[in-house]
């Protein structure tokens, strides 16, 4: 998984798009998480530019009023389920419901699922953006907390924080449901702290182009946070101890670019310039354990699907649901309770999501044989 802010994506540099290609070669991220975005114009120009289309999709578009976030999936080892965003001030939270494709679903049918939150929150220094900040935060587990439950949760994205005092970062990490964790657990004063300089994400510059930042690394401005069950790997999904990375910084270049000397080996020179090229932040970076014997396992199975047609089934295992949505493996919706007409599938393996009246999500594989 890659958190990355792009700099005012691509009305910044049209084409520095292609400094992704070596970047996202290298890493081989199967999800990445974007801010600074503007409009479906970022998403089309990053696939055609930096990311290969063979391998990587797109979520929707989230309009959002200025820059906005985005995320990109692998399509052959991820799935994508659905969307959501919260109405925060500056800019809105998005939320993307994944799941996990590339598992044996007769031995383990419970699909592994997770959710992804991408934020950008308020810049700069001042108790008026601390303020924004914190409300942006506490809107969060706000929408967690009226959640039925909360597993395999991650929070990425440019939290502009420059101390872990700040309230909008003790919010995340407060006591209840929703409750975050930061995988490195490094909390102090981060802004221009040597003792940081192995964690700093801004900016990765000290020359001044295409409006970006410099200073040289300075800031931890990007994060990647989790909630507990992803640190244990309760759910079958495991943050792995000592990936979270700083791409780029190789504590060497405290208040420095990274293409100064003493020569950034911390990745090949190509990808080095890369990043210091496209943006003025550097990339989080955390591998992910898949373990399917521990997905969660919320409910039995609504019915068994032996034979097609299968929409009678459907409607009569789900009639007390308030309403349900059946995807294949792709992701492309095949069925919602709402449709009127009769159901016929092919052979094969479906996933279906329900929620019940009290807002209980469920989410199970249907198998058409």
């Amino acid at each position: 998984m890659m958190q990355y802010n792009l700099l005012m994506y691509p009305d910044a540099n049209p084409v520095k798009g292609f400094n992704m290609k070596p970047i996202s070669r290298y890493l081989q991220p199967d999800l990445i998480t974007c801010n600074e975005m503007i409009g479906q114009t970022s998403i089309d120009s990053l696939l055609s530019t930096g990311l290969d289309t063979s391998i990587y999709a797109a979520a929707p578009w989230i309009w959002d009023y200025t820059i906005g976030n985005a995320l990109f999936y692998n399509k052959h080892t991820l799935g994508f389920l659905r969307f959501r965003y919260l109405t925060t001030t500056p800019r809105r939270t998005c939320i993307y419901y994944m799941y996990y494709k590339n598992q044996d679903f007769e031995l383990y049918p419970d699909t592994i699922t997770f959710d992804v939150y991408v934020v950008h929150l308020k810049s700069s220094q001042g108790s008026t953006n601390e303020l924004e900040r914190a409300n942006q935060t506490a809107a969060i587990r706000n929408d967690l907390a009226n959640r039925p439950r909360v597993i395999n949760t991650f929070l990425n994205g440019d939290f502009n924080l420059y101390s872990s005092n700040e309230t909008a970062y003790q919010n995340l990490l407060a006591d209840g449901p929703g409750q975050f964790y930061d995988p490195i657990n490094r909390p102090g004063s981060w802004s221009n702290n040597a003792s940081f300089k192995d964690i700093h994400t801004q900016s990765p510059r000290t020359l001044s182009f295409e409006s970006g930042v410099t200073g040289g690394l300075d800031d931890r401005f990007d994060f990647i946070l989790s909630t507990e069950d992803i640190l244990n790997g309760t759910y079958g999904l495991r943050i792995l101890p000592t990936t979270y990375t700083a791409v780029g910084n190789d504590g060497l270049h405290f208040n420095q670019s990274i293409i100064a000397n003493p020569t950034n080996t911390s990745a090949p020179d190509s990808v080095i310039q890369a990043l210091h090229a496209l943006s003025d932040h550097l990339p989080v970076i955390v591998d992910l354990e898949i373990d399917p014997t521990n997905a969660f396992n919320g409910s039995t199975p609504v019915f068994t699907a032996t034979s097609c047609p299968v929409w009678e089934n459907l409607q009569q295992g789900l009639k007390n649901s308030l309403h349900w949505t059946l995807t294949d493996l792709s992701g492309r919706i095949v069925a919602r309770k709402s449709d009127s007409e009769s159901l016929s599938l092919s052979k094969g393996l479906y996933l279906l999501e329900s929620e019940s009246r009290i807002g209980q999500k469920c989410y199970q594989k249907i198998s058409v044989n």
